[in-house]
């Protein structure tokens, strides 16, 4: 899945329902075309994690769940990395990063 089709997933997860301007206006300052997402936006109704009620585009159950996994799995993996470390270790290297964030400040 594209890039900007995952941040119309977002942005409909952050949002009650949308019309597809309000929707393509919040996203447009990464310059993608109201072409591309109309199709981001019938891309995510295709796999049923989107759906149009009433003229407005709202994040679906599926949606929400597939979002919250994908979410889940990042923080996992984003995490993974510190989990070996014992106590010594993080505290060493958290003193490590502090000296890095002190030295960038002068």
């Amino acid at each position: 899945m594209e890039g900007h089709t995952w941040e119309v997933l977002d942005q409909l997860s952050q949002s009650d329902a949308l019309t597809f301007d309000e929707l393509h206006d919040k996203l447009s300052r990464r310059g993608v075309t109201r072409e591309v997402h109309a199709g981001d936006v019938q891309e995510l109704a295709r796999r049923g994690w989107a759906g149009d009620a009433s003229g407005k585009i709202q994040i679906t159950a599926e949606g929400k769940q597939v979002r919250a996994e994908v979410e889940a799995e990042t923080e996992r993996l984003f995490f993974a990395p510190w989990a070996s470390l014992n106590e010594s270790e993080l505290g060493e290297l958290a003193s490590l990063a502090n000296q890095l964030r002190d030295g960038l400040k002068g």
